[in-house]
């Protein structure tokens, strides 16, 4: 399996090997000895109003999945607290199943610069800064912050096995681009079974024509893809 590629260095990269390592038992190596798991990876979690949207209310099997919830913007950790505190009294979801990580989801781990959304709400009029990004964009205009940022390809890996069945929702206001290159080429996308995202592209403008290349890298890996926002 091959994708072709001009940008950013991503190449012509050949995926069989990387890909089929994270997907294939190596006998004696990766016998996994639990059973499978469900898990909502959230990227990009705000208030925790994307886990009772995307998952709770659309899956009565939701009490199964370990919800991981990514948000960095300081000014939403408040509410992302307590809104998965609320979540997990209203749902009885099991306290140890639901982890806040309070970081950016990105391709290396360390700090970064993350500009601050300006405006009061976010774009549907509740509680919580929906517009703030790594890069520059309409509403990313207020104050420059330092933010903690992991490798979501190493997390991925140390977090699920190719035996789980993995929800990852990315809405991460334009770093979405860099994200997928990067879990592609590492190979640990093969560990998502279903990704839903919010495109950017609008002000990514570098990256104009993208979505529908992504769209169809993960086509041929056979890993539907759901657009929101």
């Amino acid at each position: 399996m091959c994708f072709d590629s001009t940008h950013e260095g991503l190449g012509r990269q050949v995926y069989v090997a990387k890909v089929y390592s994270k997907a294939l038992v190596r006998p004696g190596v990766d016998v996994v000895t639990r059973p499978p798991r469900k898990f909502f990876l959230d990227l990009g979690a705000r208030t925790g109003d994307s886990v009772e949207k995307m998952l709770i209310k659309p899956h009565t099997d939701y009490s199964d999945y370990i919800i991981h919830a990514f948000e960095c913007n300081p000014e939403n950790m408040p509410l992302v607290r307590s809104g998965l505190d609320r979540l997990k009294a209203e749902y009885k979801l099991h306290p140890e199943n639901v982890v806040l990580v309070e970081a950016a989801a990105w391709i290396q781990k360390g700090t970064l610069s993350f500009h601050m959304d300006t405006r009061t709400a976010g774009n549907d009029g509740q509680p919580g800064k929906t517009g703030g990004s790594l890069f520059d964009s309409p509403h990313a205009r207020g104050s420059v912050v330092t933010v903690p940022s992991v490798d979501f390809s190493e997390y991925l890996e140390s977090t699920v096995q190719y035996i789980d069945h993995v929800i990852c929702k990315i809405d991460i206001e334009g770093a979405e681009y860099e994200l997928l290159a990067h879990i592609i080429r590492r190979g640990s996308i093969i560990l998502c079974d279903v990704i839903m995202i919010e495109w950017h592209s609008r002000f990514r403008t570098e990256w104009k024509g993208w979505d529908a290349e992504f769209e169809a890298m993960m086509e041929q890996l056979h890993i539907p893809v759901i657009k929101i926002g």
